[in-house]
This record gives structure tokens, sequence and C-alpha cells, in this order.
């Protein structure tokens, strides 16, 4: 289920869909391009591990937070000029979307 769209600078769309299973919700962004190619994605979400999608807000340019899991606040980071990691590090019960050994991210998360 689509739950929230951005439209982010320069010309990249950030989308936040749920799989609506009360028990063990998983949430994914999927960062796309102009021509809806896909850029980047994480997951969000853990066998029975119960998640909530709520209080979006824009924290300045090119950045969001939101809760998901309870009591954990997410943020997330668009980084549109993109950014290589040999190993991505991800908060706990955060994973890629697609595995690109070397290749180029543009979200980084992190919990606070």
């Amino acid at each position: 289920m689509l739950n929230a769209q951005f439209s982010m600078k320069p010309d990249l769309y950030l989308l936040f869909f749920t799989d609506d299973c009360p028990y063990e919700e998983e949430l994914q962004i999927i960062l796309l391009d102009k021509h809806l190619k896909l850029m980047d994605g994480v997951k969000l979400g853990g066998m029975y591990t119960p998640g909530i999608l709520s209080d979006i807000r824009e924290e300045g340019e090119n950045q969001l937070s939101f809760a998901f899991f309870s009591g954990i606040r997410t943020i997330l980071q668009l980084h549109p000029e993109g950014f290589t990691q040999l190993i991505r590090r991800l908060p706990p019960r955060v994973r890629p979307l697609r595995h690109r050994f070397l290749g180029k991210h543009y979200l980084s998360v992190r919990n606070t």
C-alpha cells in the first residue's frame, strides 16, 4: 500500500510502501529518478516485528524523519550525487532493497 510520496530535488521521487500486515509489517522506501527508474531503496522490518508508519516530517532539504518501530525515530537522508561504500552501514532491522557491491547508494538511514 502506498503510504506517502515526496518529490525531491533534483527530479527524484521517494515512495513509502507498507505491506499492511499488522504483526510483521514491512516498510519499503523506494527512490526513483525522473524516468521512474529504480535508483535505490531500503526495507525496514523483521520477523514478528510490528511497525506503524507515522509522523513523517521534512527535516530540511533532502532529509526526512519518521516513526516506524515503537520508540525509534528514523532519519532518511537523500544523497543526490550518490556515494559508494564497500559495506553499507544500516541500522538493525534495515536492509537494502537491492544488494549492489561497490555500487552507488543514494539513501542513508540512521536511528535517533
